[in-house]
């Protein structure tokens, strides 16, 4: 007994040492390229052509823009929607422009973070610049150093799940795919908000793994409590954070209700409890979404009830004519803008395929497995990889359903093929940014690929060489 507790010590000690160095390493790949402005992540990915993303300034502009309402406590619906925020304003939730913004607001003067412009992509770099639209560099590398540090965090938190689904071969393998691919360097550290969300997906999963029986009843309900406001945070800088959550809790409940049936009722708790605790964080941290009590006028509201019922315009209460025309209903019907803006994202990503025209020239299914499995990620080899990694953790995840005991192998790969179902179901535009969840999904699947080549592999090869040995 004292030499597991000395061997668990001793394990955990090696374990942070190579926590500490890597975070190390990451941090230096990423505030270099971050404080480097001419980091264009060109090795090896030929379709980051650009230094300076555009998205940047609407970026920082937005941020700086919503976390100033914040910070000041000014919570009027008419500015939170911020019409002049383009497509950073009412279409983006708020907590990645918060990560962003309130960084920079404690980072500098006023006149440091003085920028509201956003890009005109009808023109050139040079006259962007010219016309005030890019951000001074300045604020563009504080900005992306935040979004460094984030990076840095995202890296670290798949080690720790690689730690906890496989061991340490897997976290090093996934920090090694992770920093070794350009795109991904590039991307986590441009002044944007895709760091954040892989960070926080990334906790979810980690959170996840930790849930592995119903027996204990509160232990239960807390860690899904737990798995619920995570999904929330990170419903609450992309709305697909909800849909990994609710996909993700749903898979470890059936996994549980597999291995003891008897408590499905609990189990269907711990899924309601999930979905409270993922909306309340949403509603919470996004005050777009907030009804204005004070402007509440129950005698107005009930006649606005009736002329609307009477008129029955073809229009939803969310749309500007209809707005104007019931600003009671429109008022309590703001919660409704969360489920909306599923809808609303898919139209303006129809909008931009349509507009730009940036149609699928290998066709669309093609196209993203194409990107996906080969196009994007930085290793030739890499598929393979994640097919030997998928087998591995399938088998793995199949042979303990059947002995009745959980599996950690799993949920590595369920989040990947969550990840793969959304790039399928939905993907409407050609676009890396939108391939990246499921790139560092996959990266997380092909890490478990390398320990089975070299561990399993490797042990299988010894014995058969032993016993070819005469």
């Amino acid at each position: 007994m004292k030499f597991d507790l000395r061997e668990r010590r001793v394990d955990l000690v090696v374990r942070g040492a190579i926590a500490v160095v890597l975070a190390i390493v990451a941090a230096t790949i990423f505030l270099r390229a971050a404080d480097d402005i001419e980091f264009r992540g060109n090795a090896g990915t030929p379709w980051i052509t650009e230094a300076f993303h555009g998205d940047e300034s609407g970026w920082i502009s937005s941020s700086l823009y919503h976390t100033d309402l914040l910070l000041h406590g000014d919570f009027d619906w008419v500015k939170w929607s911020c019409s002049q925020c383009q497509t950073w304003g009412s279409l983006n939730p708020q907590l990645g422009k918060f990560l962003l913004g309130i960084p920079l607001r404690l980072t500098g003067s006023a006149s440091d973070n003085d920028f509201f412009a956003f890009y005109d992509w009808g023109g050139s770099y040079d006259e962007n610049v010219s016309l005030g639209t890019v951000p001074p560099p300045r604020l563009l590398k504080r900005a992306r150093s935040g979004v460094a540090v984030f990076g840095v965090l995202c890296v670290m938190a798949g080690l720790a799940l690689g730690y906890r689904c496989g061991g340490t071969l897997v976290g090093v393998a996934f920090v090694f795919l992770m920093l070794s691919d350009a795109g991904i360097v590039w991307s986590f550290t441009r002044a944007r908000t895709d760091a954040h969300y892989g960070f926080l997906v990334l906790c979810l999963c980690l959170a996840v793994t930790f849930f592995t029986s119903l027996e204990n009843r509160r232990r239960a309900l807390l860690l899904m409590a737990c798995c619920g406001a995570l999904s929330g945070l990170a419903g609450s800088v992309k709305i697909t954070g909800i849909v990994v959550g609710a996909a993700l809790a749903v898979a470890v409940l059936f996994w549980t209700c597999r291995l003891a049936p008897c408590y499905w009722k609990r189990a269907l708790a711990c899924f309601a409890v999930f979905l409270v605790c993922a909306l309340a964080v949403i509603y919470v941290l996004n005050p777009y979404y907030w009804i204005e009590l004070s402007e509440v006028r129950p005698g107005a509201a009930v006649a606005e009830i009736r002329g609307y019922l009477d008129e029955r315009p073809a229009a939803p209460i969310q749309s500007n004519t209809v707005r104007q025309r019931y600003p009671q209903l429109a008022n309590l019907a703001r919660p409704l803008e969360f489920p909306r803006m599923f809808s609303r994202w898919s139209r303006f990503l129809t909008w931009q395929r349509d507009t730009f025209g940036l149609h699928w020239q290998r066709g669309r299914l093609k196209a993203i497995h194409q990107d996906l499995f080969y196009g994007y990620p930085r290793w030739p080899f890499h598929w393979i990889l994640l097919i030997v990694g998928a087998a591995f953790a399938g088998s793995r995840a199949v042979r303990s359903l059947k002995k009745g005991e959980p599996s950690l192998w799993g949920v590595p790969l369920i989040y990947f093929l969550i990840q793969y179902a959304i790039l399928v179901a939905f993907l409407k535009l050609e676009w890396y940014r939108y391939y990246l969840p499921a790139i560092v999904a996959a990266n997380l699947v092909a890490a478990i690929g390398v320990y089975a080549s070299l561990v399993v592999g490797g042990k299988r090869l010894v014995a058969r060489v032993r016993e070819r040995r005469p």
